[in-house]
């Protein structure tokens, strides 16, 4: 596990990547994160941001990530993560930050299960009422 801290503005933001590899064929860095649950994720915003970590912290471009999953032994499709621009990253931090300093918060229904603040939820409680 690599950590990385790297900042936009005053924010810090703390990652920890399981995997950085060196693909000698290629000449390239590749992002593996472990993950041991039974759902791989559907999206690449993690590698993303572990991406933005490495230019910012190392200077190392790794465009390629990956999701090892554990449970069947092998890893996810590749995912380009070239779209994942400083600016892009920069942006969704701004955003989040504004959105937790404002109170804002809006519920991932499908991940209540992993939430550990389900038992406070009201859309948690309410799923389970209308169920």
């Amino acid at each position: 596990e690599l950590e990385m801290n790297p900042r936009v503005d005053d924010i810090v933001l703390k990652m920890y990547v399981d995997r950085v590899m060196y693909d000698e064929s290629t000449k390239s860095f590749i992002i593996i994160d472990l993950k041991t649950g039974k759902r791989q994720p559907t999206t690449s915003l993690q590698l993303g941001f572990y991406a933005y970590g490495l230019r910012k912290i190392y200077g190392v471009e790794a465009n390629t990530g990956y999701y090892w999953m554990a449970r069947k032994g092998e890893l996810s499709t590749g995912f380009d993560l070239s779209t994942y621009t400083d600016e892009k990253i920069e942006s969704l931090v701004r955003m989040f930050h504004k959105a937790r300093q404002d109170k804002i918060y809006i519920p991932n229904l499908e991940s209540c299960n992993m939430c550990g603040f389900t038992e406070q939820c009201e859309w948690y409680i309410k799923k389970e009422k209308d169920e």
